[in-house]
């Protein structure tokens, strides 16, 4: 069994096999594919390939999930590839191919690199396809997705959404009170704290920055966020999670987006706290700030990062 690049030339072939009862089932509308395929064969996010034994027998393709059209995708871990697979002659249905695809795509997603995760969305009826992913090692999430987690980290990383600003807010809070209370006193940590209560502000955050939570199970023990011109506004870990390499990840998935972006730097107002953190991570002090932050003036630094 072998694997080529997907060409222009294969549409046919490929339409041909998108008019099966198999595909027309379980992928839907033939022009959607041979369309989105089409618009998309040049892009580096996402890899088409046509697979033969003896002759031309199956398509597969592996994408970053998060530069995909948002959807299903929008639950997907951060660093996820999505797959699909579709074995176009029915002859080689039946026989193990499928295992082999699924094989195949994961291992050339390794190969490829930057990713922590592979998922796939079967339809609920697709009973084969469910039983190949689970033996290849997925496991079914509450979206319907299957993932397969390439790390051994204890945590995944995902995109915040609005239903989990009640936990972030707590989060903020704690931390406040409970870590950084060492380098404020008792009234300066009220009056930062404060704002865990200001929902538009979170709100605001959630739908327009690029804002990530660190998940334990379905405990969230860090996140962060990311404003479109650069600025790291959060970046807090659960005071019972200090010291673990949370934080350390959570910024890993932020300083990934500014590159995306194509920012220069990074740049945070760090407090006392977090100076020596992020001097860990490359930041530099521009400046000693005394910043206002309800009521109360707060020491903080203003700190960035240069990316090469």
């Amino acid at each position: 069994m072998i694997a080529r690049k997907f060409t222009l030339n294969d549409l046919p072939l490929l339409e041909t096999w998108l008019q099966t009862e198999p595909a027309r089932k379980y992928f839907g509308v033939p022009e959607d594919w041979l369309h989105e395929i089409e618009a998309n064969l040049d892009a580096d996010w996402i890899h088409h390939f046509i697979v033969e034994d003896g002759k031309p027998f199956a398509f597969v393709q592996h994408y970053d999930a998060h530069l995909a059209p948002l959807g299903i995708w929008s639950e997907a871990p951060l660093g996820s590839a999505g797959i699909d697979f579709l074995i176009g002659e029915l002859s080689f249905l039946g026989k193990g191919y499928g295992s082999k695809l699924v094989e195949f795509l994961v291992r050339d997603i390794r190969a490829t690199g930057g990713f922590e995760h592979v998922v796939a969305d079967p339809t609920p009826e697709n009973n084969a396809s469910i039983r190949l992913l689970e033996k290849a090692g997925f496991s079914a999430h509450p979206s319907g997705l299957y993932i397969k987690t390439l790390t051994d980290s204890p945590w995944t990383y995902y995109l915040a959404k609005e239903t989990d600003i009640p936990e972030i807010t707590d989060l903020f809070y704690n931390t406040i009170q409970f870590v950084n209370i060492k380098d404020y006193t008792k009234e300066q940590v009220d009056d930062w704290s404060y704002w865990h209560s200001a929902m538009d502000k979170w709100q605001h955050g959630i739908w327009h920055d690029f804002f990530v939570k660190a998940v334990d199970g379905t405990k969230i023990i860090g996140f962060g966020s990311l404003r479109e011109d650069g600025y790291l506004d959060y970046l807090f870990t659960h005071k019972d999670h200090q010291h673990q390499g949370v934080g350390r990840g959570l910024y890993r998935k932020l300083e990934n987006q500014a590159r995306t972006k194509g920012h220069k730097s990074i740049y945070a107002d760090v407090s006392i706290t977090a100076r020596n953190f992020f001097e860990n991570l490359g930041f530099v002090v521009e400046e000693e700030q005394v910043k206002k932050s309800h009521f109360l003036e707060l020491v903080n630094y203003r700190m960035r990062k240069a990316l090469d």
